[in-house]
């Protein structure tokens, strides 16, 4: 049984959730994990069968809109692949908490990052691992870079700094 005296964590994989630790009452997953799963609906329905009634689940996530510049950049570059992962929407964010629980808190926040070039701002998405690997993807040449480096510090400078949007969903 669970003592909050004596918590006992485990390391969990949303999509293998074989085994079910029934009666947690809080459930916590930290930001810039959810948005990995392809399928982030099959995982939260796994963590909601864990908990007890009235446990709670809080997680926060990044949604539609994150690295919006980068990605209308390599659409304008025309080079024929979007290397920016598919982020997931409020709408089906809300809904599938809306199925699963009824009752939730929702917060949309939407933070602007400053890079000093479009290079500073890739390497810091390769150094978080955030590099949409997907197999089989078209090598992204150092043309097609400067191509989509010209283009976002064209549309998407201010002050001679890059800007980079990201949309925090926060559920609780």
């Amino acid at each position: 049984p669970f003592r909050w005296d004596k918590p006992i964590y485990y390391i969990m994989i949303g999509y293998t959730l074989k085994f079910c630790i029934y009666g947690i009452k809080l459930l916590f997953h930290q930001e810039a994990v959810f948005q990995w799963f392809e399928d982030i609906e099959k995982v939260m329905e796994n963590y909601f069968k864990m908990l007890n009634n009235g446990g709670i689940i809080a997680f926060s996530v990044f949604g539609e809109g994150t690295y919006e510049e980068l990605k209308k950049s390599f659409v304008n570059a025309n080079i024929g692949y979007n290397y920016i992962q598919p982020f997931i929407t409020k709408e089906r964010l809300t809904n599938k908490m809306v199925e699963l629980s009824g009752n939730f808190s929702f917060l949309e926040e939407i933070y602007i990052e400053k890079y000093k070039s479009v290079r500073e701002f890739l390497k810091y998405i390769r150094d978080i691992g955030a590099n949409s690997a997907k197999e089989n993807k078209p090598i992204l040449t150092p043309s097609k870079i400067k191509k989509v480096e010209q283009i976002y510090t064209e549309n998407y400078s201010e002050k001679g700094e890059i800007l980079s949007t990201n949309v925090l969903f926060f559920c609780l």
